[in-house]
């Protein structure tokens, strides 16, 4: 009898692991995980650090400066062939150079990445340089800034434009 209850309790052990050691073979669902540049974007957010007036996102500063939506109804296409396009939504139709001033991105740009090092190049032929990260296809570049306070006191802002892959 104590063979048989130790056979069971070995049974009980064992089957969880065995079937805790099965999977499913290419039915697993997988996330993509593009990290490619090209695409089309629409802006979601431009975080600050340190924080400007409390505001840890300045997009909506943006807008109401601007006194439209242009920066989040503007789309940003980054092609296959090193170039920028962007559209013209009836919001940006009054906004002027304030778009690429906030962007740093023009119609007429250009773009390379160098392993997480993204370059656009204006049509004036200005570079900005970018730490570039992907997370499930959209895209945030990074650079910094000198900035001064009231005082004339100099420090780095930290800037992240975060785009939203469509």
């Amino acid at each position: 009898m104590n063979t048989v209850r130790l056979l069971a309790l070995m049974l009980v052990i064992a089957l969880p692991m065995w079937f805790g050691s099965c999977k499913k073979d290419g039915t697993e669902a997988v996330m993509p995980t593009n990290t490619s540049v090209e695409g089309n974007y629409k802006v979601s957010a431009i975080k600050v650090d340190p924080k400007i007036e409390g505001f840890d996102d300045i997009l909506p500063l943006y807008s109401l400066l601007l006194g439209n939506t242009c920066l989040t109804d503007i789309t940003i296409s980054f092609k296959s062939n090193g170039t920028i396009t962007t559209d013209y939504p009836p919001s940006c139709q009054s906004a002027g150079d304030d778009i690429s001033d906030a962007t740093g991105i023009d119609s007429d740009s250009k773009w390379a990445l160098n392993g997480s090092k993204l370059t656009i190049t204006d049509e004036n032929g200005t570079q900005t340089a970018y730490d570039a990260t992907f997370n499930g296809g959209n895209m945030q570049l990074k650079w910094q800034e000198d900035d001064g306070d009231a005082s004339g006191k100099t420090f780095k802002q930290t800037y992240i434009m975060e785009l939203k892959r469509l």
